[in-house]
């Protein structure tokens, strides 16, 4: 009895004079919303609840709010009308299926503009675009289905001078966007991320059958400063009618250990599993394993504004290689390759297994880096041709070099 006196009086010396109780937790406000409820309605029902939903998500969602959606959800949430999301630090918000081994579908498009906002257990019909400015975001377990006709996917976009930035998605799919016979060049990716935007991270998800790349990082003519800082790691990307991964004019992005197979030649991509174009800067391809497809990982050309000079090649296993549509022709470069090195100025290719390949390597240009030894020494291109200058280096005195670039650079490479 007296341990227990001691312990009540510690609890009421520790109440503030003012007699409030204080806590490090901020209480979440609940709000229901189930459009099919007989009784749903938004009029003087803030909140909603399991007897009495909301018909729609609150806009804008107000900081400290865990939205529960229920069973299908048609509401489109576009310009002017799209989602405002004012989370905090102290206050975040959640926007979930309240039954996530039965998603919401969500068959209107959507256009988010968040802070300190996660969106989980979340199934897409018509596509979402995550519009600046967006900041501290994560987006996880969640699809975006098209069907054919549609061909928003996901996007990560700026259409002003505002930013996204500090942007995660864990396990999202992004699948069957446009028509992969159509005859035009649709653009229709699985994940779109355009200019400004900067530390984004792409982790453990599934880009498939979309018609453009599985996912395109896009900083455009003028966006490369403002691009950068993107990882997309241990994500598979497959089946799509351009390139599995793909980078235009961004900095400092890495690929690690990712998976893309079974891309082919098409009326808008020659079959790349991998690669870049129009000189982007401090791209890393780390770990990845690539097969299936009339290129490897290609890094295309320099054209438009192109003055990126830094690529990485490290650790890829490409196999299986070949060119689908018309006739090899061993005696040119510009065809089939594991590895076709064409843009860029200063690449480096370390540790890398070619194996089952038209061509090992391709490429253009005497400040080509390939790790040392007799021939291409870890290359192992297996017997096939080689086509382009190869300067053999230090391989440990160059990943060094890499090792201080990336800790400069803060991409935390290695």
């Amino acid at each position: 009895m007296k341990q227990f006196l001691a312990f009540l009086a510690l609890v009421l010396l520790s109440v503030p004079l003012s007699g409030q109780l204080t806590s490090p937790y901020v209480q979440m406000a609940t709000v229901v919303v189930m459009p099919t409820h007989p009784s749903a309605t938004d009029t003087g029902n803030p909140l909603g609840s399991i007897y009495q939903p909301r018909l729609t998500i609150p806009n804008p969602v107000p900081a400290g709010t865990v939205v529960d959606l229920i069973g299908p959800y048609p509401t489109m949430h576009m310009s002017p009308n799209g989602l405002k999301v004012n989370g905090s630090a102290a206050a975040p918000v959640r926007i979930r299926s309240a039954i996530p081994s039965s998603p919401a579908i969500l068959s209107g498009s959507w256009e988010i503009s968040a802070t300190y906002a996660t969106f989980e257990d979340l199934r897409w019909t018509a596509g979402v675009n995550f519009v600046a400015p967006n900041n501290q975001v994560v987006l996880r377990d969640s699809q975006a289905i098209g069907n054919g006709a549609t061909c928003l996917g996901i996007g990560i976009n700026s259409y002003s001078a505002a930013v996204n930035t500090n942007i995660s998605f864990y396990r999202v799919t992004s699948s069957d966007q446009g028509d992969l016979r159509t005859p035009i060049d649709q653009d229709c990716h699985g994940l779109n991320i355009g200019h400004r935007s900067d530390h984004i991270w792409i982790q453990e998800s599934l880009f498939a059958r979309n018609s453009g790349d599985g996912i395109q990082i896009n900083g455009t003519a003028d966006g490369r400063a403002s691009t950068h800082h993107i990882m997309v790691s241990g994500s598979t990307a497959a089946f799509n009618k351009q390139a599995g991964f793909w980078v235009k004019q961004a900095t400092d992005v890495m690929f690690y250990r990712n998976e893309s197979h079974d891309h082919r030649p098409s009326n808008s991509s020659p079959g790349n599993c991998m690669g870049g174009q129009y000189g982007p800067e401090y791209v890393w391809w780390v770990g990845n394993h690539v097969y299936n497809c009339d290129y490897g990982i290609q890094l295309a050309s320099n054209s438009g504004v192109g003055d990126g000079l830094n690529t990485i090649f490290i650790a890829n296993i490409v196999h299986d290689i070949h060119q689908s549509v018309g006739t090899f022709d061993p005696s040119n470069p510009w065809q089939s390759c594991g590895l076709s090195l064409m843009g860029g100025s200063k690449r480096t290719v370390l540790y890398t297994s070619l194996y089952n390949v038209d061509s090992g390597i391709c490429t253009t240009g005497p400040t080509t880096l390939f790790e040392g030894g007799s021939g291409v020494g870890g290359l192992r291109p297996g017997g096939v041709a080689v086509f382009g200058p190869l300067s053999p280096v230090d391989p440990v005195a160059q990943l060094q070099t890499l090792r201080q670039w990336s800790a400069a650079r803060g991409t935390g490479a290695f």
